[in-house]
């Protein structure tokens, strides 16, 4: 059975659930095997769970033993739930099937997403036989800044912000549909935010290697090819969001990562996180990215209507 954890029960518990997230069979992400998180890091983020409303860490329990934790976060105005940790030993159809009810009778209207790793194979055998679709298999890759080297930019590459956004809105509004960040979301916290677009000026038909005149790209004019966009909310550990190219092409998915990286290494962060689904995974292992392992996602609507004014925490 799933139940809430009791403040003096977390020290009990906590040298437990980390032994289990050393283990991808046992995990859902994030992972904790990255090379990039720590014990420390885990523990403190788990504790954060005691007393954070709009979080709650649960015990599963399986003939009185304790097998396992989820600690997931809600946020009210969007319906949604994420996961902070999830980790099972024994019993992780059981405890999934339990979470899973739970949440459904808790936050009708709301939206969950998890992702495992293709090493947790009962959690992916539990996912196919109730029926969710594994909506993206993705190479997870890491890069660590202590092993890279500035590499030379491209002429095409500028920062986007919001003065020429446009080039990124009219480039994600074919990737946006089913994603969290939207370009809505994305100007209203885009202090927060780092983008790259690749602009070729509009008369070019093909590439060449002279770079772009800045000033109309500051402007908002250009042909735009692609963007690069992640968070810098966290300055340490990154993750990109997204490399919008619609027409998939690998010198501009390249030269994209190569400004992205330059960028985070000049404000010193430690770590980059890239989820793959879309490119050869040879374009960010020849930059220095490592692939730790395939992440499988799935998500449910927990109603049929999702309307804010049925959330509840």
């Amino acid at each position: 059975m799933l139940r809430k954890i009791k403040d003096y029960e977390f020290d009990r518990y906590a040298e437990f659930a980390y032994r289990l997230a050393m283990e991808p069979a046992c995990s859902g992400f994030p992972l904790y095997t990255d090379g990039i998180k720590t014990k420390e890091d885990f523990l403190e983020r788990s504790r954060r769970g005691l007393c954070r409303e709009e979080e709650e860490l649960l015990l599963f329990e399986r003939e009185g033993n304790v097998q396992g934790w989820v600690h997931y976060y809600v946020i009210k105005e969007d319906c949604y739930i994420g996961i902070c940790s999830l980790l099972i030993g024994d019993g992780q159809e059981s405890a999934l099937e339990e979470l899973m009810a739970y949440w459904k009778q808790r936050f009708p209207g709301y939206e969950w997403s998890m992702y495992f790793p293709e090493e947790n194979r009962e959690a992916l055998s539990f996912m196919s036989r109730r029926g969710y679709r594994d909506k993206g298999k993705e190479a997870v890759n890491v890069l660590l800044f202590k092993e890279y080297q500035t590499r030379e930019e491209s002429g095409f590459v500028f920062p986007v912000g919001r003065e020429n956004f446009d080039l990124f809105r009219k480039i994600h509004a074919g990737f946006e549909a089913e994603m969290y960040w939207t370009s809505d979301r994305i100007w209203e916290d885009l202090e927060n935010w780092e983008i790259f677009a690749y602009v070729i000026p509009e008369e070019e038909k093909v590439f060449g290697d002279t770079a772009v005149d800045p000033a109309p790209v500051k402007a908002g004019k250009g042909c735009c090819k692609g963007v690069i966009y992640y968070n810098r909310q966290t300055s340490k550990d990154l993750e990109i969001f997204g490399i919008d190219v619609p027409d998939l092409l690998g010198g501009v998915v390249e030269a994209l990562l190569i400004a992205c990286l330059n960028k985070a290494k000049e404000v010193h962060a430690e770590s980059m996180y890239f989820f793959n689904e879309r490119f050869p995974n040879e374009i960010p292992e020849g930059l220095g990215f490592r692939r730790i392992t395939t992440a499988h996602y799935f998500e449910e609507n927990l109603s049929e209507k999702n309307r804010p004014d049925s959330c509840f925490f």
